[in-house]
């Protein structure tokens, strides 16, 4: 067995408050991050960030006709439900979206629609949001006077070591696909669908 003969003060070690100790460092006063967020860091966790904007505009939603008007954007379904339809968008030039892009989802925009009048907007900017809500009002009746909004985020990190992990208005996963898209999309949709209702009950 090894013993550790070293000893520990219970005084607290003297640190320099000089300002050419933090500059030059120092072995009794190493480098450290004193709680500071580098400008790099910022960007990373802003752009693993995808924002959700979910809505309840109407009270039923036409697919057949929206999908119709919106075919080169539809995403296949994965099952026979069919009470919602969804949406994918890109704005890049085909070169590019042919160097692996095209798998990564948080790279596109996405907006999954249900019958019941419920529409969730994924990575569509604020300024965005107006032009898509019409693409669904053509198609849409029993409009609300007033729209019903919540707001959540997405964070992808690549790196952790659960499957996910979940707040009250956020979620994040190791990597957002369409699988999820229409996961989080239909418990966002019916969940502010059934606000609405029970605030006019």
């Amino acid at each position: 067995l090894f013993r550790f003969t070293r000893h520990f003060s219970a005084l607290p070690s003297p640190v320099s408050v000089y300002a050419t100790d933090f500059d030059n460092g120092s072995p009794e006063f190493p480098h450290q991050n004193l709680g500071f967020v580098s400008q790099g860091e910022e960007e990373e966790e802003k752009l693993g960030k995808i924002p959700v904007k979910a809505y309840f505009l109407c009270t039923s939603i036409d697919l057949k006709s929206m999908q119709a008007e919106n075919l080169s954007n539809i995403i296949p379904p994965s099952s026979r439900s069919s009470n919602y339809i969804a949406l994918r968008y890109c704005d890049f030039p085909p070169d590019i979206t042919g160097l692996g892009m095209k798998n990564k989802a948080s790279c596109f925009r996405y907006m999954v629609v249900f019958q019941y009048g419920s529409a969730v907007l994924f990575n569509i900017e604020d300024h965005e949001v107006e032009s898509h809500l019409e693409m669904v009002r053509r198609h849409a009746s029993g409009l609300l006077t007033e729209m019903r909004r919540d707001d959540y985020t997405v964070k992808e990190q690549p790196l952790m070591t659960r499957d996910m992990q979940g707040g009250p208005d956020y979620i994040v996963l190791k990597t957002l696909d369409t699988d999820s898209i229409r996961i989080i999309g239909s418990v966002l949709g019916q969940s502010i669908a059934l606000d609405y209702f029970v605030s006019q009950a």
